[in-house]
């Protein structure tokens, strides 16, 4: 299987930008748009690094849930209970994306097995 990295890495610049667009709108803050830039790059190398690496299940969550307070903390500035709820808010659209996609392939019987989506 061939995987283009310009492709993994435009895709999920672009996920991540939408998500964290969406989680500045229904938050009520209004994002600087280098920072946002700035994050949304950064969740798409990350976005890349992880199914590459092999981590235990463990390590895996806590390794995904820095990488969401890092985001969460660069992506503004503001007091503790700011970040808690924005970094809530964009995990909730993250699954919400997420389980919508699978629904979607799921209703049209489209095969996501790990032979041929890169997640």
């Amino acid at each position: 299987m061939k995987v283009y990295i310009e492709y993994v890495l435009i895709d999920n610049f672009v996920i991540d930008y939408l998500l964290l667009k969406s989680a500045f709108v229904l938050t009520g803050k209004t994002p600087k748009r280098k920072r946002l830039f700035l994050c949304a790059f950064l969740g798409a190398i990350i976005s890349l690094i992880f199914p590459l690496a092999s981590f235990s299940i463990i390590l895996s969550l806590v390794l995904r849930l820095t990488c969401l307070a890092l985001l969460t903390v660069l992506s503004q500035k503001t007091d503790l209970k700011g970040y808690l709820y924005f970094g809530l808010v964009f995990l909730g659209l993250t699954f919400l994306l997420g389980g919508s996609l699978i629904a979607i392939f799921e209703a049209f019987k489209i095969n996501y097995s790990s032979e041929i989506c890169i997640v």
